[in-house]
């Protein structure tokens, strides 16, 4: 009986190990957010990483920085004030105005194509030029632009 009972129990917590695992699996991504195919947001290091080649968007891009549709991805970054070794895409990135001034981004999904940083006018023109749907610009704007 104590075996029976025994056996019970071990099976019942390895069910209940894998269960955990699979929802932390899923819902935790280690702090890793996919947007689409090509780029994910990193909670832990406030950026989002391009895929295959792809261009990243170094620090800091808060978690609610960035909104998206089907097509696109509209970003607000504020880089920051001390270059941090990991990004050697600091160097490489072109910020008007230097470090410590907002910043605009555009994603288009489908091609992997990055637009950015953009100032803020260079951003709404961008918007229009590239076809944003006027329901995430306006949402972008109510939520995230300021």
């Amino acid at each position: 009986m104590k075996t029976k009972c025994l056996f019970y129990c071990i099976i019942c917590f390895t069910i209940g190990i894998l269960i955990f695992s699979m929802i932390y699996g899923v819902f935790f991504d280690n702090g890793m957010l996919k947007l689409d195919k090509n780029f994910t947001y990193s909670y832990d290091q406030n950026a989002i990483f391009g895929k295959g080649g792809l261009p990243d968007i170094p620090p800091y891009v808060g978690s609610k920085d960035f909104c998206q549709d089907k097509k696109f991805i509209l970003i607000k970054q504020n880089p920051s004030h001390i270059k941090d070794d990991m990004y050697d895409s600091y160097e490489e990135i072109l910020y008007k105005k230097g470090l410590g001034y907002t910043y605009f981004w555009i994603i288009e999904k489908e091609s992997g194509t990055v637009k950015g940083p953009l100032l803020r006018n260079e951003f709404e023109e961008a918007v229009k030029d590239y076809g944003v749907s006027i329901k995430l610009a306006n949402k972008f704007s109510r939520e995230i632009k300021q």
